[in-house]
């Protein structure tokens, strides 16, 4: 039988472990500080939405994380149309 332990934490709970690295177009620090309430692991920004299980969350000591999208840039060039 073939199992995925790293898919499950106590009680048979999916949960999805946190990266080791930042994800793509995931904003990377400086974060938010409360009351936006991100915080930063692993060089990205990320915000705690819930307590275990996690479900598709991210689960990391205990509580569940979703990255925060990276914000975009404004632009820096002008329309030479205009």
């Amino acid at each position: 039988m073939v199992t995925n332990d790293w898919l499950t934490r106590d009680g048979g709970t999916i949960a999805v472990p946190m990266p080791p690295k930042r994800l793509e177009r995931q904003q990377a620090p400086p974060c938010l500080p409360p009351p936006g309430g991100q915080v930063e692991f692993n060089g990205g920004c990320w915000l705690v939405v819930a307590t275990p299980p996690c479900g598709q969350f991210y689960e990391h000591a205990g509580k569940c994380y979703v990255p925060v999208r990276e914000t975009p840039r404004p632009p820096t060039s002008v329309d030479p149309a205009r």
